[in-house]
């Protein structure tokens, strides 16, 4: 399939670099006005972000002061008030947050703890009631959860496990609230497998146990809803490093089995929805260092088009593309490219 020559669907024709120096994958954040920023770590773990501006093109890095330490990448989600929130966890096991100060600005909170234990990146998302929650595996393969409570700083709850054992060993965790209002959690198990959790009822602190669905991951999930808002759960497996997905069904309960988009990728697979309301899968091709994007059939279909190459020569220094929706809608894929560290993006635009 060619690439999309559909107003506001079409992407640049090349890279735009936006320098830095990443050590970790740039991870997309949008702003409560539509605008869509990233944020990575440095050489000494502390971060950075930048973001688009209002009047137009992209703002200078800036740190967040008083971060440090920080490891792998980390978690972003726009609370139910507007404001940005970043998580992170560091190499003694804290898990950390830090907070927009005023919507649709450029100035964050200092880090605040909201854990211990954490032993691999966290994930988070909203439930039901706009609330924000965190989820993290410990070193024993448990899955613990964390809910905002109120307040614009601080006010969580104290850690509750969820789930996993060091039999299970559940790590890689993606989460993503479903058109029922209940947050669905995928996670790498042992032997490869995804499993995968359910809140019982919207809201819930209650958690269904872990239902083993496929047994052939490699990779971190990455959990997206499309335009139903039905649950995607996309991954790497161990068969010729082909893209897989688990979807769940119209009633927002079953899930239909494994599916084979091919693509062949590195790293960790990523995906976001597009203005067209159809989902958008990016991965960086296995046999070139080329980006790739697969896009849903239709708003409602459990089938992707073929994988083509947007190309260029992105690098291996984190070959895990980022992708995230930023002002007018338009999607963005980001990457850190070649040795000197830096970040590339590539824009969809209207012509």
């Amino acid at each position: 399939m060619p690439v999309s020559t559909t107003p506001g669907t079409q992407w640049a024709d090349s890279y735009t670099n936006l320098n830095g120096q990443l050590y970790s994958e740039p991870v997309p954040f949008r702003h409560a006005d539509g605008r869509i920023g990233w944020v990575h770590f440095t050489h000494d773990g502390s971060l950075w972000f930048k973001e688009e501006l209002r009047s137009g093109g992209i703002g200078a890095w800036t740190k967040i002061e008083n971060t440090s330490g920080g490891k792998e990448f980390p978690a972003t989600v726009t609370g139910g008030d507007g404001r940005v929130r970043i998580y992170y966890y560091t190499d003694d096991g804290s898990l950390y947050g830090v907070n927009q100060t005023v919507i649709n600005g450029s100035a964050y909170s200092r880090p605040f703890k909201i854990g211990d234990g954490c032993a691999r990146y966290p994930a988070a998302c909203l439930s039901a009631d706009g609330r924000t929650n965190i989820f993290y595996n410990n070193a024993n393969g448990e899955v613990f959860h964390v809910r905002h409570t109120s307040g614009v700083s601080g006010n969580y709850t104290t850690p509750v496990k969820i789930g996993g054992s060091a039999d299970l060993n559940l790590r890689g965790l993606g989460v993503a609230l479903d058109g029922s209002g209940r947050i669905v959690l995928g996670a790498k198990g042992k032997q490869s497998s995804l499993y995968v959790l359910q809140q019982q009822y919207a809201n819930s602190g209650v958690w269904t146990t872990e239902q083993e669905r496929a047994t052939n991951v490699v990779s971190g999930i990455t959990a997206v809803g499309d335009a139903a808002d039905r649950v995607f759960l996309f991954y790497r497996s161990n068969n010729n490093h082909d893209v897989y997905f688990v979807a769940q069904d119209a009633t927002y309960i079953g899930l239909h089995a494994p599916r084979n988009m091919g693509g062949q990728a590195k790293g960790n697979v990523h995906a976001a929805l597009a203005q067209d309301n159809r989902i958008n899968v990016v991965v960086h091709g296995y046999n070139e260092d080329a980006l790739w994007v697969s896009v849903q059939n239709t708003q409602l279909s459990i089938a992707f088009d073929g994988f083509v190459s947007l190309g260029g020569v992105i690098g291996t220094t984190y070959p895990s593309p980022r992708v995230g929706r930023g002002a007018s809608n338009l999607l963005h894929v980001s990457l850190v490219g070649g040795d000197n560290r830096s970040q590339f993006n590539k824009a969809q635009g209207w012509t």
